[in-house]
């Protein structure tokens, strides 16, 4: 697997899931899972989905 092809795929599509990029790639989720730990490539989660959980947890005080 070439990593800047892997870096270059998760730059213009940030929004993809595992096993998208792996089907693109035609690897396992396993082995895209390893290959961005190893580039240091986190997937954080967006700000609007923790304010939904926040907002839902300040209704039920």
């Amino acid at each position: 697997m070439d990593d800047q092809r892997l870096i270059a795929y998760v730059e213009k599509n940030p929004d993809h899931f595992l096993s998208e990029i792996a089907k693109h790639f035609g690897l396992t989720l396993q082995a895209i899972f390893y290959a961005l730990k190893r580039l240091k490539i986190t997937r954080k989660k967006r700000l609007r989905f923790i304010r939904k959980g926040t907002r839902k947890q300040e209704r039920n005080i």
